[in-house]
């Protein structure tokens, strides 16, 4: 069987001097649905203890661990929310000029972008960084682009594959010529 050469996932807008490539998220049916479920018990937890805290029924010698225990339920559903918005909608976005590179995830369009410098942007590279599970590490927590900048390697591309964040770097450094 012959297999067709692939697009990136990437969209790469050439808008004059300035170049936007946004790269979505990387979408997976399995943990999205997982998260949904979970969250529909968690809700249940939340709810369930709000309600003992507020009507009084809750033990007085239990009242401090039940506080404590809501802070962290609530920051674990607001992660596993933020996740599945994430994986549905998300995109990091990346915009290219002569003197700036600005580089964040966004849900919404909604995104704190971080800056950096063109000129002091060295060794823009595709990245062999694989985190911390080695060559197992999934495309979901590996970025696939780095520059270094200053003393910091910065990473990014979350989620494409080596090929495409290549086709990327390439054309950033013949762009605004950048030295690998």
């Amino acid at each position: 069987m012959l297999v067709e050469p692939t697009q990136g996932r990437a969209s790469i807008e050439d808008e004059g001097s300035r170049l936007r490539i946004a790269i979505p998220s990387k979408f997976n049916l399995f943990v999205v649905l997982f998260l949904l479920f979970w969250l529909g018990g968690w809700t249940m937890g939340e709810v369930s203890v709000i309600r003992d805290l507020f009507s009084g029924r809750a033990p007085a010698a239990g009242l401090a661990f039940m506080g404590f225990w809501l802070c962290g339920w609530t920051l674990g559903g607001i992660f596993a929310f933020l996740t599945v918005l994430w994986m549905c909608f998300g995109k990091e976005i990346l915009e290219v000029d002569s003197s700036l590179l600005s580089c964040g995830k966004t849900i919404f369009s909604i995104g704190f972008p971080k800056q950096y410098r063109m000129a002091d942007i060295r060794n823009l590279r595709v990245n062999s960084y694989s985190g911390y599970f080695g060559s197992y590490s999934s495309t979901y927590i590996r970025p696939s682009i780095a520059f270094d900048y200053g003393a910091k390697t910065v990473r990014l591309g979350y989620g494409i594959d080596e090929a495409e964040a290549g086709q990327i770097v390439k054309r950033l450094q013949e762009r605004f010529s950048l030295k690998a």
